[in-house]
């Protein structure tokens, strides 16, 4: 590499959820000063999110730079194979070596802040603060330890992440409600860019990583206000909160602003997010859908007969319901003994009730993830490997695409994925048999009922309880000496970050990964002085650890925050 290669700096900034197809029309109107300056003189693309499109699984994806059969994170929630042991996502249970780690491991400086996925913090050559799988500031979620107090200090109490609880449960909110949500949003960008601006001007860098999450959750709770076709769309509240969202890209943006000030013109300054955003209208219910189709059988449907319909029909309830009413005592005490603290609530809440002896299928997950009962995988499996696995597969996949909603009359499922279609690597025995992709406006959830349905029809569909959701293209936006000028990329991942950051830092990119170097978007003169150059890496092996780490106190605050965004029921 010559000499200006191994002196670069990278700065990568986060927009958690944001979408080129919200900043692409505010920076023709001007709204976006500084994205507008990046888009014109720099390069820009749609970015490519993992499959599924979810905070935990695409920040994984982008910080090792490999696919989810080679980082093993598919869901908030992971279940090992053979076992109703469950787990919360984190960086303790992923793989693969992470972006700031192999820029530490060549002696460089790294600062890294509020990146999803970084709890427990790392050992780096540098600085790093977790971001919202952190369970709270009393955790030691900083790197060196000191650091906490140490913000603290200089720029007051560090905030994690916000989320604003009585709007997401439904609770029915007043106007004033949102415009506090809206104040804290705007405010925590505020924090959060000084907390980047003291760390950059206090610690030396090579590599600078810092993400603004609250572009996403503007997005879940105030789409309805901003766009005219969604469902839940009133004229009179959209002259009240209509611009809420710009309102809090511009706040990102004029952070962006001060940001490109500090960093300079030798420094390559690349903005990113983890997955797009869209409108969110409805919800369609996997697991009831398998109880429905009798590939999921309660115990109590064993007894009954037609146990799903006569239960659908007084209350629809989650299988934690079910598990209370129906498994003996016995089970229970076992299951007690087998699952430590919280943990038994999810596992029972998932697994509890079920007939294992006759399931072919479940669900799990807040995407549409489905597993066989495969026999010889699964700890009670029946479905036989080999041609009567794949016939229940192409079953399964063929009735779900014939799906219509009945309140809408539309058709609910765009696509079922066979998990060799999306993942390759140590992990792909672990990934779901079937990924289930609903119509921009469907999600498609594994893990619950629709509340208060009457009947078994109603028990699989209910309204998105977010008027925003997650979209497959995110944003991408490049912008330094190392980039081109005024260029729209046709293609880019977000695996992809990782290698070109490497190279534009001076370093050989590691053949375990997936993602590919954006040469498209370099200049041709740096790339005739710095060719690509792959090292041989061993890819680390299929294990994850026993356990994500926390206990059952952080494991509650982990929960009741994704609850309070939405991410679980």
């Amino acid at each position: 590499m010559n000499k200006r290669s191994m002196n670069s700096k990278a700065m990568i900034v986060g927009l958690d959820g944001a979408t080129m197809e919200l900043i692409v029309p505010w920076v023709e109107q001007g709204k976006l000063p500084n994205l507008g300056r990046m888009m014109r003189e720099g390069v820009w693309a749609e970015l490519r999110s993992s499959i599924p499109y979810i905070t935990t699984t695409a920040w994984s994806s982008f910080a090792t730079g490999t696919n989810p059969g080679r980082h093993g994170i598919l869901d908030f929630y992971q279940h090992r194979p053979g076992s109703f042991e469950i787990y919360l996502a984190n960086s303790a249970v992923r793989r693969g070596k992470t972006m700031w780690k192999r820029v530490s491991e060549q002696g460089k400086r790294v600062c890294i802040i509020n990146v999803p996925m970084t709890y427990p913090p790392e050992q780096v050559n540098g600085v790093l603060i977790s971001g919202m799988d952190a369970p709270g500031t009393a955790s030691h979620f900083t790197h060196p330890e000191h650091l906490y107090e140490e913000l603290k200090q200089a720029l007051g109490e560090y905030t994690i992440d916000v989320h604003f609880e009585e709007i997401v449960k439904g609770a029915v909110p007043r106007l004033d409600d949102y415009r506090a949500y809206l104040d804290l949003l705007c405010a925590m960008v505020e924090k959060r860019l000084r907390a980047t601006e003291y760390l950059m001007e206090k610690y030396p860098w090579d590599l600078l990583v810092t993400v603004f999450v609250e572009t996403d959750r503007i997005q879940h709770l105030f789409w309805k206000f901003m766009d005219p076709s969604h469902p839940h769309y009133k004229r009179g509240e959209a002259e009240h909160l209509g611009d809420a969202i710009l309102k809090v890209y511009q706040k990102c943006d004029a952070a962006l602003g001060s940001l490109l000030d500090r960093a300079g013109e030798n420094t390559d300054v690349l903005i990113m997010s983890d997955h797009g955003a869209g409108a969110g209208e409805r919800v369609f219910y996997v697991r009831p859908w398998l109880l429905a189709n009798e590939y999921l059988i309660l115990k109590a449907s064993s007894a009954s007969g037609n146990g799903l319909k006569r239960f659908a029909a007084k209350s629809i309830r989650s299988l934690f319901a079910v598990a209370k009413a129906y498994v003996p005592k016995n089970l229970k005490q076992r299951l007690k003994k087998q699952i430590i603290g919280r943990d038994k609530y999810i596992s029972m809440r998932l697994y509890g009730g079920v007939n294992w002896e006759r399931t072919r299928a479940y669900s799990e997950g807040v995407c549409g993830n489905i597993f066989i009962n495969l026999k010889g995988r699964e700890q009670h499996g029946i479905v036989e490997p080999g041609e009567e696995y794949k016939k229940l597969l192409k079953e399964i996949a063929e009735k779900l695409l014939q799906v219509k909603d009945p309140k809408t009359g539309k058709s609910v499922v765009t696509k079922v994925y066979r998990k060799e279609e999306l993942y390759h690597g140590p992990f792909l025995d672990h990934a779901p048999d079937l990924t289930v992709e609903g119509f921009p406006e469907y999600h498609c959830r594994g893990d619950s009922f629709a509340k208060g349905a009457s009947d078994e029809e109603e028990a699989l569909f209910g309204d998105a309880p977010m008027s925003g959701t997650h979209r497959l293209n995110g944003a991408f936006l490049a912008l330094g000496p190392h980039f081109k000028r005024g260029m729209r990329l046709s293609d880019a991942a977000i695996v992809d970050i990782l290698p070109t950051v490497l190279h534009v830092l001076g370093m050989e990119i590691p053949g375990s990964i997936d993602g590919r170097v954006l040469t498209d978007a370099l200049t041709e003169e740096y790339l005739r002085g710095n060719p690509v150059k792959t090292a041989e890496e061993e890819a680390e092996a299929g294990e994850q650890p026993l356990g994500d780490g926390y206990s059952d106190s952080e494991r509650e605050q982990i929960e009741e925050r994704l609850k309070g965004l939405g991410y679980l029921e």
